[in-house]
């Protein structure tokens, strides 16, 4: 995966349009950006700190081998980053796409973002710097600025005009030689007057424009729009509606009116601007109270607000919005603020971005806080395909994004697979997989389709896994997950992919994400997906009634299935699988899923097929034992009668009461005896024994649970046990119903 990482690090540079020639200043500046991080978040849980950037990992990763690369490698390297600024360019999407475009050192050199960054005194210049940047973005309808302050020890949302508007500006008060004023506004969301006081004295501390109004908001009239709602509203995400706003300006001029404010003073309130917009009220799907307007009438009473622009300064967000009257004028908002982004980067040279993005120009804690926005920012987005005004915007929303989604999406899949091929380190994998975009694995590493959110490697599912490595070693061909439902191998060139499962000691709970790989082959042509068969046939019970003795247990862990062996042998069902093709009809045959059969030998005897992955997904009902109790004095021996299970024959003819199978520390007997018990007397009587010291007491005490658990599941003639597998699917325990209660079979 190493090559694939450097690869990506040279499709960054296409996306970034930036020369082969600064390669070792880049991979310099992300070890910089991982170090700052790994800083900064150092009390930060692993988990959560690969929440927010696991993305960069592949970047990072191939940074640092660019960094510390010897001479025998340089040359390699540096061919691998040409390659994949010359031939992988749509890796991480497709750069000529204006919705996928990507902004150099994510955003660092556009001015107004190091602004924001390195600004000293905090959020109130940067809000003044912002309010120039809107002003000369010439926005033609109402916006604001939208932010968060502390006030009384309270939290409020304070909105605030993001350009001018003059007093008065009307013909005859010209003449009158009243002068016209620039003038900003202000207003806090509280239902407190104190609260607005409060404000207007720390306005005054902080020497703000003396001109400004300050006025409130009732909470009531201030809603924002969640994830839910945004789509049923057809708006972009963190869109609000500001009810019943006071009177707002024409960008042309404005009137004086006398109000009270909060203070009691007298302020200027600009003139009404009637605006056709969406207000009538429709019940809130949440329930708790508050109405929406139906977008399907018209209202001069609200106001939908859009976001333009956010960034975050001092941990704080701090956005641009802009009132949404209509796709057009909304759309003329992104517009603006995206060509003046344009003539900004136009404006820099090489050099000076070099000197711009330097880390050491940005407060380690404002710059730590950008790069943690970047992961989470609109990012969790589901099929816009059926949505018309939303996908609209989400394409406009992306044009001035730092990161373009799709990148993201593409770093975060090669981020998880380079952890799950992190198993196989020698393994390979086709080259041209690096010429599309890394987005195959969408489906396989999505964990939730409403809210589109990516898993990680922990997340991940045996089928999944699966799936994905064989997608990888089919060149990045897409493929339904359904398709391993039953899958537990994958055999592709010379490797053989099996889950961990079916060859570890069956006391062990691994992860989905468990593979081993196997140096080998099968002599087939392509990928083969080993599935097994729906049905698993055991031996029948013998008749020989020499052959089970049933003598009692005396308490010696030993191992008598040393002739244990399991066997894999493929049957004749073999089905290829269809994969998308720019030709029509096309099959394409290299993909193939093969049935293959595991049976268990003892001796030189056959006493079964199993199903392993089915047998040990039983998470719930599978009892495996702890390897420490609470017991002050650990209990030697079983109160009940038990038996010793000493052969197949006599597993498969079950003591009435507690069986003990004996197969200490021999994996592949304890293995294919618990799939067989699991087959025959049903998984909710089988027990599986650490291979440490066992306490005898808390084993009796589960014993005992499980069958009562098991009398009051059978005592409900409705009731089906349904048991959520690894693989997704729902299967039904395979329980004997002609067997008694007591049975229970104890695998040591």
């Amino acid at each position: 995966m190493d090559e694939l990482c450097l690869i990506a690090f040279g499709s960054l540079l296409a996306h970034w349009h930036l020369p082969i020639s600064i390669i070792n200043d880049l991979a310099s500046w992300f070890c910089a950006v991982d170090s700052l991080l790994h800083r900064h978040y150092s009390d930060m849980p692993l988990a959560e700190y690969e929440g927010f950037f696991i993305w960069l990992e592949p970047l990072v990763r191939a940074s640092s081998l660019l960094v510390n690369r010897s001479e025998n490698e340089s040359a390699d390297y540096e061919k691998l980053v040409r390659y994949g600024r010359r031939r992988c360019k749509y890796l991480l999407g497709d750069p000529l796409m204006e919705f996928e475009k990507n902004r150099p050192f994510f955003g660092l050199c556009i001015p107004y973002v190091a602004r924001g960054l390195a600004t000293p005194s905090g959020l109130e210049e940067y809000l003044q710097y912002l309010r120039s940047v809107a002003e000369s973005a010439c926005f033609v309808t109402f916006s604001v600025i939208r932010y968060c302050e502390t006030i009384a020890d309270t939290e409020v949302v304070v909105l605030a005009t993001a350009t001018p508007y003059t007093w008065p500006s009307d013909q005859r008060a010209t003449t009158d030689g009243r002068k016209p004023q620039k003038f900003h506004a202000r207003w806090v969301v509280t239902p407190f007057a104190r609260h607005v006081t409060e404000f207007r004295r720390k306005l005054n501390i902080q020497q703000a424009s003396p001109s400004e109004v300050v006025g409130s908001i009732l909470p009531q009239n201030y809603r924002v729009l969640t994830d839910k709602h945004s789509l049923l509203k057809d708006s972009p995400l963190s869109s609000f509606y500001w009810y019943d706003p006071p009177s707002l300006p024409h960008p042309a001029g404005a009137v004086e009116e006398d109000c009270s404010g909060e203070g009691g003073a007298a302020q200027y309130r600009p003139a009404v601007v009637k605006r056709s917009h969406a207000t009538s009220e429709v019940d809130d799907p949440s329930n708790d109270g508050q109405k929406y307007p139906d977008a399907c009438k018209k209202h001069t009473g609200a106001l939908l607000f859009g976001p333009i622009w956010r960034a975050g300064v001092n941990q704080r967000e701090i956005g641009l919005f802009a009132a949404s009257e209509n796709d057009i004028v909304f759309e003329q908002q992104f517009e603006a603020f995206a060509m003046l982004q344009r003539s900004n980067m136009a404006s820099l040279n090489l050099e000076e971005t070099l000197q711009n993005v330097r880390l050491e120009n940005f407060p380690e804690g404002r710059v730590a806080y950008y790069l943690k926005q970047l992961y989470g920012l609109d990012l969790a987005f589901p099929d816009l395909t059926s949505f018309g005004r939303r996908r609209k915007i989400f394409y406009r929303q992306e044009q001035y994004r730092p990161v373009a989604y799709t990148t993201i999406r593409s770093l975060h899949c090669l981020a998880v697979m380079s952890q799950l091929y992190a198993q196989f380190p020698s393994a390979t994998f086709p080259i041209k997989i690096a010429e599309k975009q890394f987005d195959f694995l969408e489906h396989t590493l999505v964990q939730d389709d409403i809210n589109w959110r990516f898993c990680y490697l922990n997340e991940i599912s045996r089928r999944n896994a699966l799936a994905g490595i064989c997608m990888m070693e089919a060149g990045g061909v897409p493929m339904g997950t359904s398709l391993f439902d039953r899958a537990f191998a994958i055999a592709a060139g010379n490797s053989i992919f099996v889950a961990e499962s079916l060859l570890s000691d069956p006391s062990r709970r691994l992860p989905g994400y468990a593979i081993r790989r196997i140096v080998g082959n099968l002599g087939r042509p392509g990928v083969s997906v080993l599935v097994s068969p729906h049905t698993a046939m055991v031996k029948e019970k013998t008749r020989d009634f020499r052959a089970v003795a049933h003598a009692p247990y005396d308490y010696r862990r030993e191992d008598n299935f040393r002739g244990t062996s399991l066997h894999l042998s493929l049957t004749e069902w073999k089905v290829p699988i269809g994969v998308p093709s720019k030709i029509v009809g096309n099959i394409d045959q290299d993909i193939f899923q093969l049935e293959a059969v595991v049976s268990v030998h003892d001796r030189g005897r056959w006493y079964g097929d199993i199903d392993v992955l089915r047998a040990l997904d039983y998470q719930d009902v599978l009892s495996r034992t702890r390897n420490c109790c609470s017991c002050e004095d650990r209990q030697s021996r079983l109160q009940e009668e038990s038996t010793s299970i000493d052969n197949f024959e006599e597993l498969l003819d079950p003591p009435d009461t507690i069986g003990i199978l004996r197969a200490h520390r021999n994996w592949p007997a304890r293995l294919a005896a618990t799939c067989i018990a699991a087959q025959t007397v049903g998984a909710r009587r089988v027990c599986i024994l650490n291979n440490e010291e066992v306490c005898w007491g808390c084993l009796e005490s589960e014993i005992e649970q499980r069958r009562r658990r098991n009398i009051t599941v059978c005592s409900d003639d409705d009731s089906e046990l349904s048991l959520e597998e690894g693989n997704g699917e729902s299967q039904k325990e395979q329980s004997d119903p002609g067997e008694e209660d007591g049975v229970f079979i104890i695998i040591d």
